[in-house]
């Protein structure tokens, strides 16, 4: 009977290592590489279009990149998502100075002082309003947790 020889991995010495192997084998080994090829031409194929769909107006891939992060879990995501949307809720509780505070703080990045200048009192004061308002939101996120709202 005639073997074929084939070069294989040997994962103990970690070097190419030469088989002998009946025409069958050879065969099979052949037309498996063939099909594994032809699978990763294909896969490769989907992604570029599917990178195709979600790429930004002027065509290039950089919205790819930004879809698909391996920094972030998709759990964690959602629940970022969840949080946002409770914070949002609760905030709207607060009072129509409370909310024009944290406003100012922390979304238009005003500094204390300069919230101070415009409510018309000091620096001291606006600092232990802003702990006042942000140990309001606290309390009323984890009453909403508790509630099951």
């Amino acid at each position: 009977m005639k073997t074929k020889i084939l070069k294989v991995y040997d994962t103990i010495t970690k070097k190419p290592v030469d088989i002998e192997v009946t025409p069958e084998v050879f065969d099979e080994y052949l037309k498996l590489n063939w099909r594994i090829k032809k699978k990763n031409r294909s896969f490769y194929e989907h992604e570029v279009q599917f990178s195709m769909l979600i790429s930004n107006s002027n065509s290039s891939l950089e919205g790819f990149k930004e879809f698909v992060s391996d920094s972030e879990d998709t759990v964690d995501r959602a629940v970022d998502i969840m949080m946002t949307e409770d914070l949002k809720k609760c905030f709207h509780l607060l009072k129509p100075l409370e909310k024009k505070l944290i406003k100012m703080l922390f979304f238009d990045e005003l500094t204390e002082n300069e919230c101070g200048t415009y409510f018309n009192c000091s620096q001291v004061n606006i600092h232990k309003a802003k702990h006042r308002v942000l140990s309001k939101l606290y309390k009323l996120l984890n009453n909403h947790y508790e509630k099951g709202y």
